[in-house]
């Protein structure tokens, strides 16, 4: 009885670019004829050809024609193997990447990857998913690792009064020795004081709101919200030390 062929679909994208740098690009040509020479040498059979021209990488893969149509093949199991250049042409990201493949192996899509960091990765094999495997925890890792070590600096620089983006409730936004920094401000603080109190009283946030709006604080936006308290009461956990003297913080202030 004669073997069911191993259908596959193979992709190709195209970023835009300056024509200075087309030249040093894998065309859509010459990926389409690297894949080819793979699914020959490998015994897959070729079912649909999608070529993406110009197409950034920031666009995900579903939104892009070619790609929609790829998913709409995946979904329906109309092939069982997707064939890329390199995993760029087909992902935005790398947690993105190893997410999708990985879901794609779970039903039974072999991904074959023509060049991933200079080797080939084909998921279909144990070494290949092993690869992934290993890949996506190292991805995963980096990117845990990397917000953590964002939230503590940020929340460090915080704490010594260094302006970090929008500032909390009760904050200001000041320049001193180069530096922005956090000064109080006075308006601010007295809501913030009134906000914290009747927290500890037990009030609701859309009670602590209501007042607000009632006592006339000055509200960042039209009006107070619920959602300002919960933030303003999360911020305001964090202990900020103005780094400049009570004599300059009122010059600034």
């Amino acid at each position: 009885m004669p073997e069911e062929p191993k259908l596959a679909a193979i992709y190709a994208r195209f970023s835009p670019r300056p024509l200075t740098k087309r030249v040093s690009c894998v065309t859509i040509e010459m990926q389409i004829q690297k894949m080819r020479e793979y699914c020959e040498r490998t015994g897959l059979t070729i079912a649909r050809e999608f070529e993406e021209p110009n197409t950034s990488a920031t666009t995900a893969l579903a939104d892009r024609p070619e790609g929609e149509k790829l998913l709409h093949m995946l979904r329906y199991q109309e092939v069982q193997h997707v064939v890329a250049y390199s995993m760029d042409r087909l992902f935005r990201r790398q947690r993105e990447a190893t997410d999708t493949v990985e879901l794609w192996h779970k039903h039974g899509i072999g991904v074959h990857i023509l060049d991933w960091a200079g080797m080939l990765l084909d998921t279909t094999t144990p070494q290949g998913y092993l690869i992934l495997s290993i890949t996506s925890t190292i991805a995963e890792y980096t990117r845990r690792d990397t917000a953590f070590r964002t939230r503590a600096s940020a929340e460090h620089r915080q704490q010594l009064g260094v302006a970090m983006g929008h500032p909390p409730l009760g904050w200001k936004r000041a320049r001193h020795n180069k530096v922005w920094i956090l000064v109080p401000n006075p308006e601010e603080q007295e809501a913030l004081s009134h906000i914290k109190r009747r927290a500890r009283e037990g009030a609701t946030y859309q009670q602590i709101a209501r007042e607000c709006n009632e006592l006339g604080f000055p509200p960042r936006g039209k009006f107070w919200r619920h959602s300002t308290i919960k933030r303003a009461l999360r911020r305001a956990t964090r202990k900020i030390e103005p780094t400049v003297s009570p004599s300059e913080e009122r010059k600034l202030t």
